[in-house]
């Protein structure tokens, strides 16, 4: 693969990796995320419907019912003309 070397030891084993982020960009985002969720993997967790409300509180998520359902509805409705046109 062009862009990707490997750096060797004197015994040919593989300790590390040069990558042109010009060209794989999107693999090292892709690496990056996945070193972030492994040390984030023993943090402790926060509810989803705490953080919701937290985020209503602070008005940086709308407090009008059922969103959540229009926005479900709309995926919904997206995939069902989706499917009858495929």
């Amino acid at each position: 693969m062009t862009g990707i070397q490997f750096v060797t030891d004197e015994k040919g084993r593989k300790v590390a990796v040069q990558i042109d982020l010009k060209k794989h960009r999107a693999l090292w985002e892709d690496i990056e995320d996945v070193l972030v969720s492994q040390s984030r993997r023993h943090e402790k967790r926060i509810p989803f419907q705490k953080v919701k409300a937290e985020l209503i509180k602070s008005g940086k998520l709308p407090s009008s019912v059922g969103w959540e359902e229009r926005s479900t509805a709309a995926v919904r409705q997206r995939f069902q003309r989706g499917a009858s046109t495929g």
